[in-house]
């Protein structure tokens, strides 16, 4: 049997604001490094969208990822973009074979062809776009598989690709956390829930309180688990903390693992304790291996102390408390937390005039174009049909430099709802303009 190469064609976009992609290269299945991959020639442009053949003939049949990734000007590589395929050989007389059926599902395979039909006209390549209904799909992350099948009723690889759906709301600030939540175990049961409701609410809550020990046994390990709930009633994860409960007891309560401290700040250290008169306090560097110094003595009654976080970044931070009569009786954090500089981000005022790609494309809701402003002005937003008829049109005065964005609903200037079609969105700054073109569905 005589082996041919395989055409595989990949279309692949990049929009990058006003940077000029300069290379484009691909590898298969093993990454050569950057700058390494097959080089693809292109003419330096903003936005690519190419089609091209790779030579097979030195892949070995079976399964392989494709991988894909560009440079701009500036030498900053974009994300790699993978791609899984299959090669098998064939002989000269073996034809294409058209593909009958599309389908896809979410989350949970319902098995082939079981899968929620998309119609398609039988052929050998097709480039369908079509519209998910997400009506019955909980907010949250899913996973969108696509697959095919031909005519032979051989089914193909499938796609998957992950998404988060969530349901729009007027309001995006943040949930209140309006209680605490917290209960005991002792391996075997676990206590009554008890709610402590006794602080403002706020979406960043950080508190102090005493646990009811009343009942419990002496010298017994218990673990303690808290939850927060915000104002419409949801949960968050829950946290558990695992202590010793002795007639002398000092466990530590903050900084406990997980935060993120910035180098020159006041954080509060806090505990717990019974029968403790004194104690001292350290942070390591270094995940526990070596210990600094904090305060030699401070009375364990006071539950807290104030320390100004050092200047030495890490990750690997914690923070131990030990009785300084009897050293049997320490408490360190559960987990390491980052000690780190304050950064402040900025975002730079654009230098020219550019337009973004509609997204998404296509759209049903609406789609949004992004543009840069280097200065103050008038921005005119027309949208044009295949006849190049103005459907819509707004202008919006002395808009301030910097990033924006405009959001399209498929609608008339009057607000009346178009037909689904091919539409062109002009973006017109005083001296420069850009036109986008965007597929309305309904």
């Amino acid at each position: 049997m005589k082996k041919i190469i395989i055409l595989f064609v990949l279309v692949f976009a990049q929009n990058l604001y006003a940077q000029n992609i300069e290379r484009f290269e691909y590898f298969i299945d093993s990454d050569p490094g950057y700058g390494q991959g097959s080089a693809i020639s292109i003419t330096p442009v903003t936005d690519l969208d190419i089609y091209f053949t790779i030579d097979l003939s030195g892949v070995e049949d079976g399964f392989h990822v494709l991988v894909v990734r560009v440079k701009d000007e500036n030498g900053v590589w974009s994300m790699a973009h993978s791609k899984p395929f299959y090669k098998e050989s064939k002989s000269p007389e073996s034809p294409d074979v058209n593909i009958s059926r599309i389908e896809y599902y979410i989350d949970t395979d319902p098995g082939y062809g079981k899968g929620t039909d998309v119609p398609v006209s039988s052929d050998i390549s097709i480039d369908e776009n079509f519209v998910v209904d997400l009506s019955g799909v909980e907010d949250g992350f899913h996973v969108l598989v696509v697959r095919v099948k031909d005519e032979n009723g051989v089914w193909s690889i499938a796609h998957s690709k992950p998404f988060y759906k969530e349901f729009p709301t007027t309001e995006e600030s943040a949930p209140l956390i309006t209680s605490i939540e917290y209960y005991f175990n002792n391996g075997s049961t676990s206590t009554t829930p008890v709610k402590f409701t006794d602080f403002t609410p706020s979406n960043d809550v950080d508190i102090i309180f005493k646990a009811d020990l009343t009942g419990f046994s002496l010298d017994g390990t218990y673990i303690m688990v808290t939850t927060a709930v915000d104002d419409a009633g949801r949960r968050s994860l829950d946290y558990a903390h695992s202590f010793l409960l002795t007639e002398q007891s000092l466990f530590l309560t903050s900084t406990n693992g997980g935060e993120e401290l910035i180098i020159g700040t006041t954080h509060t250290i806090t505990w717990g304790s019974t029968k403790t008169e004194i104690i001292k306090i350290e942070y390591s560097t270094d995940g526990g291996s070596n210990w600094n110094e904090i305060v030699l003595q401070v009375n364990a009654s006071a539950g807290s102390y104030s320390w100004t976080v050092p200047d030495f970044e890490s990750s690997e931070c914690k923070i131990k408390i030990t009785d300084v009569s009897d050293a049997t009786f320490t408490d360190e954090s559960d987990v390491v937390f980052t000690i780190e500089v304050s950064v402040e981000l900025t975002t730079p005022m654009p230098e020219t005039f550019t337009v973004g790609n509609p997204f998404p494309n296509p759209f049903n809701a609406g789609t949004t174009i992004s543009y840069a402003l280097p200065h103050s002005g008038d921005v005119r937003i027309a949208v044009y049909n295949v006849l190049g008829q103005i459907v819509y049109d707004e202008t919006f005065l002395s808009m301030s430099p910097g990033y924006k964005s405009f959001v399209w609903h498929g609608e008339e200037s009057a607000g009346n709802s178009l037909n689904s079609g091919v539409y062109f969105i002009k973006v017109a700054s005083e001296n420069s303009s850009y036109i986008r073109k965007a597929l309305y569905i309904k």
